[in-house]
């Protein structure tokens, strides 16, 4: 052993003078990472509830005024009857006009979704 190699202190200088020190860390580090792959919790997607709704129709008119007149506008009215709704955006250009309906938190999206389509449906007849 040299003076040089004596002066390096520490763990990684530690390591590389005992390999096999480092390589049972090494094999114990990859048996509980196995181990612990079991209890890792695995999702696709979370499970958010959504909390806005986005209904887009499609209106070639060519003008956007026609479409907020004939298409945002008729759905709005619809549904300002709507409990649970917060907040209703809509914005309409030349090809036809997209509503956000913002619920409140305590809001059902799922059990009120045929209702919603039905009111929307209905503001069209």
């Amino acid at each position: 052993m040299t003076t040089q190699d004596s002066q390096h202190t520490g763990a990684i200088a530690w390591f590389a003078r005992n390999s096999v020190a480092a390589n049972l860390l090494l094999i114990g580090m990859i048996v509980v990472g196995v181990f612990s792959l079991n209890t890792l919790r695995k999702e696709a997607f979370p499970s958010l509830e959504p909390n806005r709704v986005t209904v887009s129709v499609t209106y070639d008119s060519g003008d956007p005024v026609l479409a907020e007149e004939g298409i945002a506008i008729k759905i709005e009215d619809a549904l300002e009857t709507v409990s649970g709704i917060k907040r209703i955006t809509s914005t309409s250009n030349a090809n036809g006009s997209s509503v956000m309906i913002e619920k409140t938190s305590s809001y059902d999206l799922y059990s009120s979704e045929f209702k919603l389509q039905f009111l929307i449906s209905e503001s069209y007849h």
